[in-house]
């Protein structure tokens, strides 16, 4: 599943049987590879980005984290790295539906509805990033002081 954001508007026009055209956002892929390292959580993988990328940076972009550093990710850690995408000013994030999906779907009692979707062999992307889990710390969210 893959979802983007629309206007009032843009919904209306729809439901009114008008056509609604989507500009197609940029890919970032981003390799994840390594381990979290003890005291390291996932938010810390989304404060990393917003490192690297602050919270305009990945406007009109779709993050896509594919890598096998993905392995060492539950579901829940996948979730709170996805929904914190909204603070790049990405337009969605997406991870692959791989065995870890496929575990948290068969928790769920909900394993007959896992399909695989992975990176095809080779994909490419707009733009390329790593982030090697194991060289990771704790970080803390602070508001740069701005000049008045």
């Amino acid at each position: 599943m893959l979802t983007f954001g629309a206007g009032g508007i843009d919904v209306a026009m729809a439901m009114a049987g008008k056509p609604m055209f989507v500009k197609m956002p940029k890919v970032l892929g981003v390799k994840v590879t390594g381990k979290l390292p003890d005291w390291v959580s996932a938010k810390d993988v989304v404060l990393e980005m917003l490192r690297r990328y602050d919270v305009k940076g990945c406007r009109s972009m779709i993050v896509e984290y594919y890598g096998p550093g993905l392995e060492q990710l539950s579901a829940m850690d996948r979730h709170v790295i996805a929904n914190m995408g909204t603070e790049l000013g990405a337009t969605t994030t997406v991870f692959p539906s791989d065995q870890e999906v496929k575990r948290f779907l068969t928790a769920q009692g909900r394993g007959e509805d896992w399909v695989e979707l992975v990176p095809d062999p080779g994909a490419e992307y707009d733009i390329d990033d790593e982030i090697n889990l194991s060289e990771l710390e704790p970080l803390i969210a602070c508001l740069a002081a701005q000049a008045m």
